[in-house]
């Protein structure tokens, strides 16, 4: 895993079109985003990447959203991270 300088793990946005699996090339972990829903889409999406759903950070107090998304903060260097450590 990747970690940026405030020691958050970085997660990368990947579109979900093609199989990507669970980890980039770059050591972070691929993410396909999503708005949250009620349908339920579990942790991991069909091209082995998380489902994410982008919140504000401090705004939650689950690390997953109700769809079963992760729900992850874009960090202020452009990168993601898990909402809850």
């Amino acid at each position: 895993m990747t970690y940026n300088v405030a020691g958050n793990q970085i997660l990368t946005s990947v579109p979900g079109s093609s199989y990507t699996g669970i980890q980039n090339v770059n050591g972070s972990t691929n993410v396909v985003l999503t708005a949250e829903n009620t349908t339920i889409k579990g942790a991991n999406h069909p091209c082995g990447a998380l489902w994410g759903t982008v919140v504000t950070a401090g705004t939650v107090s689950s690390m997953y959203a109700k769809d079963g998304s992760m729900n992850i903060i874009l960090n202020g260097d452009a990168t993601y991270s898990p909402a809850i450590r």
